[in-house]
C-alpha cells in the first residue's frame, strides 16, 4: 500500500467514529471530569535556578572546546559514530552540527568500503540509524549480508547484544515496503525479549528502555537526563563531555522555568496540530529558508496529516477506558471492534499496527529534505512523539499526577548535581 493510500484509509477509517453516532444526532458535551491541576501558579511562579549568566555561559564554551577538540581526534568510523551519537543522547547536537554533518558526510560516502562497518551489525546499525536520523538516504540492503537466503537474519548475528539493540532502534525508522527493516524489528524484538532476564544490570536497563520506546518515537529533550544517568554508569565516558551536557541541561532547565513563568500568567494554550506546527516552524527556520519551508510544507502535506493521526490513536489508546466511563463518542479503538467484530485487544493491536504504517510514511518524508528545513520536520514529528509519551500508559493529561509528573519534574523542576 502505498503512502497516498494508507492516508486515505486512514482518513475514511476514522470517519465512522462521526458515523458511529448517526446522522443528525445532538449529544450534550459531558464533563471531562478531570483530576485537579497539579501545577499550581503560585509554584511555578517560585521556581528559580543559579544556572544562567555569565560564569556558567563561559564554562560551557571552555567544555565545547575540549569536546570539541576529541571530536578531531577520533578518526576511526565506528569510534566516531559512538562519538556522534553520545553528542545527540546527551542533547548536545546543537553545538556541534557543522562537525556532525562533515563526519556524517564523510562516512556516507566511504561506508561501503569500510570492512570495519559493513561486517559489524552493530556499527553497521548505529551507521544507518544517523545517517536516516539525519536525512541521508541510506538503502536497508545494509543489512542483507548480516541475512540468510530465505530471507531471515542469521542467528550467528545473535552474539553481540549492542548490535541488537542497535538493529531493533534502526528498525524503526523503517520505509513503507521496506521488508528487511520489518524482518529486522521481529528478530531483534523477539532476542531482546528472550535474553533480557540473563543480561547484567546496565546491559539489561538499555534494553527495557529500548523495548519500552524505541529511540526514533521518543522526543530528545524527554530522554536527556535518562541517557546523562545511563552514560555516567556505564563508567567508559568522556569527562568534559558529561559535565557539558550537565551543565547544559541544567542552563536549559533555567531557561523553559523562565518560559513557564511567562506562559503561566498568560496561559495560552492549543491541542491543534497543525497550529501549533505553524507557530513553532515560523520561528525557528531561518529567513533565508522560509521559501523553501513554503513549498515543503505544500508537498508534504501528508507529514502534518501523519502526526496528527498518530496524535488521535495515541489519544484513542490512552484514554479509551475513561470515555467510555463518561460515555463519550466511539474512539477508533471501539470503532474497529464494531465495524469488524473483534475484541479489545485485537482492535488496540490494530490501532498500534496503523501507527506503526503512519509513522513509517513520516518517515519517507524526513529523509533527503534540505539541512536547513531539519527543525520543521523536527517539529512536526516531535508531536507525534510526544503523544506517544503522553499516552503510552493512559491519559497522560487526564490523569497528570502519574508518569507525566515525574517526567516534567525531572526534565523543568529538579537541576542535575555537578561535581
Amino acid at each position: 500500500m502505498d503512502s497516498a493510500n494508507h492516508i486515505q484509509n486512514s482518513q475514511e477509517f476514522l470517519q465512522c467514529q462521526a458515523k458511529s453516532e448517526g446522522v443528525g444526532t445532538i449529544s450534550q458535551r459531558r464533563s471531562a471530569n478531570y483530576k485537579p491541576n497539579i501545577w499550581k501558579y503560585d509554584c511555578v511562579q517560585s521556581l528559580t535556578s543559579e544556572y544562567m549568566g555569565e560564569p556558567y555561559t563561559r564554562q560551557v564554551q571552555q567544555l565545547k572546546g575540549e569536546v570539541r577538540r576529541v571530536f578531531v581526534e577520533v578518526v576511526e568510523p565506528l569510534a566516531k559514530l559512538e562519538f556522534i551519537d553520545s553528542i545527540k543522547k546527551l542533547g548536545l547536537g546543537n553545538f556541534f552540527e557543522e562537525e556532525i554533518r562533515e563526519a556524517l558526510d564523510t562516512i556516507m560516502s566511504d561506508k561501503n568500503n569500510s570492512p570495519g562497518i559493513k561486517a559489524n551489525l552493530y556499527a553497521a546499525a548505529l551507521c544507518f540509524r544517523l545517517l536516516r536520523q539525519h536525512g541521508y538516504g541510506v538503502s536497508q540492503d545494509m543489512f542483507s549480508g548480516f541475512m540468510e537466503e530465505v530471507g531471515m537474519f542469521s542467528k550467528s548475528t545473535c552474539t553481540n547484544v549492542k548490535g541488537m539493540i542497535e538493529l531493533f532502534e534502526a528498525s524503526h525508522l523503517a520505509l513503507e515496503g521496506e521488508n528487511i527493516l520489518d524482518e529486522a524489528k521481529a528478530f531483534s524484538s523477539g532476542y531482546l525479549k528472550e535474553i533480557i532476564s540473563n543480561l547484567d544490570n546496565n546491559l539489561a536497563k538499555q534494553v527495557v528502555h529500548s523495548l519500552e520506546r524505541p529511540l526514533h518515537w521518543r522526543v530528545q529533550c524527554f530522554d536527556i537526563r535518562w541517557y546523562i544517568d545511563f552514560y555516567e554508569e556505564e563508567g567508559v565516558m568522556n569527562l568534559d563531555l558529561l559535565k557539558l551536557a550537565k551543565l547544559n541541561f541544567n542552563m536549559v532547565q533555567a531557561v523553559h522555568q523562565k518560559d513557564l513563568k511567562h506562559i503561566s500568567s498568560n496561559a495560552w494554550i492549543s491541542s491543534s496540530v497543525s497550529l501549533l506546527s505553524v507557530h513553532a516552524i515560523f520561528f525557528c527556520v531561518p529567513h533565508e529558508a522560509k521559501e523553501e519551508m513554503v513549498d515543503f510544507l505544500e508537498k508534504n502535506q501528508e507529514l502534518v496529516y501523519s502526526s496528527s493521526l498518530i496524535l488521535r490513536l495515541c489519544n484513542d489508546l490512552g484514554t479509551l477506558e475513561a470515555e467510555l466511563e463518561r460515555g463519550d463518542a466511539a474512539s477508533s479503538v471501539l470503532c474497529y471492534m464494531k465495524e469488524v467484530n473483534v475484541s479489545e485487544e485485537i482492535s488496540r493491536t490494530h490501532i498500534r499496527g496503523m501507527i506503526v504504517k503512519t509513522w513509517k510514511n513520516m518517515n519517507g518524508h524526513c529523509i533527503a529534505s534540505s539541512p536547513l528545513l531539519q527543525p520543521v520536520v523536527n517539529i512536526i514529528t516531535n508531536i507525534a512523539r510526544v503523544a506517544q509519551w503522553i499516552y503510552q500508559y493512559g491519559d497522560g493529561l487526564g490523569i497528570p499526577d502519574r508518569e507525566t509528573k515525574a517526567q516534567i519534574l525531572s526534565l523543568l523542576i529538579e537541576p542535575l548535581g555537578i561535581n
